[in-house]
């Protein structure tokens, strides 16, 4: 079997931490255990909301080129938290294509009826996840603000050094 990679996080820092890095690891060393011939590795720093992202564009060029027999990733959540009508056009690509998506441990064939309900659902699943995560970020965000804490980098126009004491 032919298999890409597919690596993705969601922001810069998570990048240069350590998660990319893990990913390819644990999946190059999958693939290999599964005697799968490597075609390439293909890497995101951006949103999995987001269908239009360098690697993954790239990636659908080699499937529809029939030189990919599956794309392998960590999570289906790494290859998308697509919404519902992205999220048909890209299983559509790999399923005209006869790509399969594999995790480690399974391989979603989506020409199986089955296998393409479990994959809906973990995609599902990836955007509750990600809604969740916003809205318990922005309830800390809201808090802070209501302490009076700033939260983020803030412009240089907006800082305050002296807490705007009163001249007398």
């Amino acid at each position: 079997m032919k298999a890409a990679i597919y690596i993705r996080v969601s922001t810069k820092l998570q990048e240069d931490r350590y998660s990319l890095n893990a990913q390819t690891i644990e999946l190059t060393r999958y693939a290999k255990s599964q005697n799968w011939h490597i075609v390439d590795i293909f890497k995101d720093v951006d949103s999995g909301t987001k269908l239009d992202k360098d690697g993954l564009e790239a990636m659908l060029d080699l499937v529809e080129d029939g030189k990919i027999d599956v794309v392998l990733c960590i999570e289906q959540d790494r290859l998308s938290r697509l919404d519902t009508i992205k999220w048909e056009y890209l299983k559509g690509v790999l399923r005209e294509n006869r790509v399969k998506i594999a995790e480690p441990g399974s391989v979603v064939d989506l020409a199986n009826e089955d296998d393409e309900f479990i994959s809906d659902l973990k995609n599902l699943l990836a955007q509750r996840s990600r809604r969740d995560l916003l809205r318990k970020m922005m309830r800390g965000k809201r808090q802070k603000t209501r302490e009076g804490k700033v939260w983020g980098k803030q412009p240089e126009e907006y800082r305050c050094y002296s807490y705007c004491k009163r001249v007398k």
